[in-house]
């Protein structure tokens, strides 16, 4: 059940529902945890993934086609929200690599770092996720 850290509004998740499966380890702070998303929201064009008190949004900054893409920090739009309400949103480094076949998208978050909105904290998230659309 959502906790309303739903980063698009509850219209457009219902309309860009998706199914999918994620294996994400974030790191803030000196601890790691695993994020394993419950709900999905997605088109070519952005993910959202959330679990029962955190979420990931991603913006891949235009569709995805099929066939493999690799985008860097200058390149995607990505939110992390924690489980104490923190909000990461600013891409400082590290990569996305998405193969599209069809309507399966196949990703690899690699050392994804984003900084707190305070500027002061950083967020790393490093893993995969499928989504079918």
């Amino acid at each position: 059940m959502s906790t309303g850290k739903t980063i698009i509004g509850k219209e457009q998740a219902e309309k860009y529902h998706a199914t999918g499966t994620s294996d994400i380890s974030i790191f803030v702070n000196g601890r790691t945890h695993s994020f394993v998303a419950t709900r999905f929201s997605a088109s070519r064009a952005f993910v959202e993934m959330e679990s029962h008190d955190e979420s990931i949004f991603i913006d891949y900054g235009g569709d995805l086609g099929p066939g493999e893409h690799e985008l860097t920090a200058k390149d995607l739009h990505v939110i992390y929200r924690d489980p104490p309400g923190h909000t990461f949103n600013r891409v400082t480094d590290g990569t996305l690599k998405v193969v599209v076949v069809g309507n399966t998208f196949k990703a690899t978050l690699q050392n994804l770092r984003l900084l707190e909105l305070d500027g002061e904290t950083t967020a790393r998230l490093s893993g995969t996720y499928t989504i079918n659309l």
